[in-house]
């Protein structure tokens, strides 16, 4: 069986698709490299049609960083489409599970029947998207503005 990294380094890839992003004290070098894998593994893995490369390359807080990840794929596709899904992929992630773990500290509830938990994190899914409605794009921000003003919450629900 080949190994990603062992075909990664003997054939240039498919496809290429770089993007570059300033923000937030942050800049990074995002490049995808899709490679073609029919054949290439056992036949447990027979599905597998595409390889992806991404390279992040960049900056953070003034620190140089370099991550790089691979990922596998039934699919074929264009390295911007990969990218683009890659990028959908991270924004749920940064838009939810991280609002909910660090804004409303899901990760260190101490709810421990299950029932309590999973009803607790439907009405934080429910305070989020009605923050988000009202035009509240921080979760933070958010909270700190309407947290004592009755009326205004009262009004979110309307």
């Amino acid at each position: 069986m080949q190994s990603l990294l062992t075909m990664r380094l003997e054939e240039p890839a498919a496809q290429t698709a770089v993007t570059q992003e300033v923000s937030r004290n942050r800049s990074i070098r995002r490049t995808v490299q899709v490679y073609p894998c029919s054949g290439r593994f056992e036949p447990a893995w027979s599905g597998i049609r595409t390889a992806i490369c991404l390279d992040q390359i960049g900056t953070r807080a003034d620190k140089p960083y370099h991550q790089r990840r691979w990922f596998i794929s039934s699919l074929c596709a264009s390295a911007a489409q990969f990218a683009g899904w890659i990028r959908q992929h991270w924004q749920i992630e940064n838009g939810l599970h991280w609002v909910k773990d660090v804004v409303f500290g899901e990760d260190h509830s101490p709810l421990s029947h299950p029932n309590v938990a999973i009803n607790t994190s439907i009405c934080r899914n429910i305070v989020i998207n009605l923050l988000r409605q009202n035009g509240f794009s921080s979760m933070t921000q958010a909270l700190r503005t309407i947290a004592h003003d009755i009326p205004r919450l009262l009004h979110l629900t309307q």
